[in-house]
């Protein structure tokens, strides 16, 4: 019978770190990468939004994005508790970030962002894409409809972000570049003016 040398043990465990890490490599996408490199300009956004002034009033528009966005975040947090792998921990980072930009976006922003949308897209694309119920794990049903509760959310929120803020400005002197309320009014615009128009 052989005695198990101190090489392999040490053999043993990077097999078993690589069989475990690997497959959550595997988890990314170019979805995901871009979801991440989004959450990271959030920061920037955050920044940009703070220079700002207040131009929208708070509105039952505003607390009906706050609350969906909260519990997106709570969703996504669920989920990444249930399954701790990147995608998971990545969509609830993110989840975390649109709270506070939503409520950013909202007030310190008449037009819709660019950004913030085309976010909120490749994240609902990535949710989409990345299968996080796994057949394997026996749990509570309600646990296996937290990614399909995220995406609902998600296009709930890119609805809402699409609704105009035109009758909640604190200040009806706006001028023409910042009346913009609806995303199909900013794609024009920024198609017309250029890239400084994405925030």
């Amino acid at each position: 019978m052989a005695i198990p040398s101190e090489m392999d043990s040490l053999l043993s465990s990077q097999t078993v770190l690589g069989l475990d890490f690997i497959p959550k490599l595997q988890n990314l996408t170019p979805l995901s990468v871009a979801s991440t490199i989004f959450a990271a300009a959030s920061p920037f956004a955050l920044y940009h939004y703070s220079q700002e002034p207040t131009y929208v009033r708070w509105s039952p528009l505003l607390w009906a994005k706050l609350v969906v966005a909260t519990c997106l975040a709570g969703i996504q947090a669920a989920n990444a508790l249930r399954m701790p792998d990147i995608v998971s921990v990545m969509g609830a980072a993110s989840a975390f970030v649109i709270v506070g930009l939503t409520y950013m976006e909202h007030r310190r922003s008449v037009r819709p962002s660019l950004l913030f949308t085309l976010g909120l897209v490749v994240n609902l694309l990535n949710d989409v894409e990345s299968k996080q119920v796994s057949p394997f794990v026996p749990e509570p049903c309600w646990r296996n409809h937290l990614p399909g509760a995220a995406v609902a959310l998600k296009l709930v929120m890119i609805e809402l972000q699409d609704r105009s803020k035109r009758q909640l400005l604190a200040d009806d002197d706006m001028p023409p570049s910042t009346a913009l309320s609806t995303t199909e009014e900013m794609l024009d615009y920024a198609t017309s003016s250029g890239p400084g128009t994405a925030w």
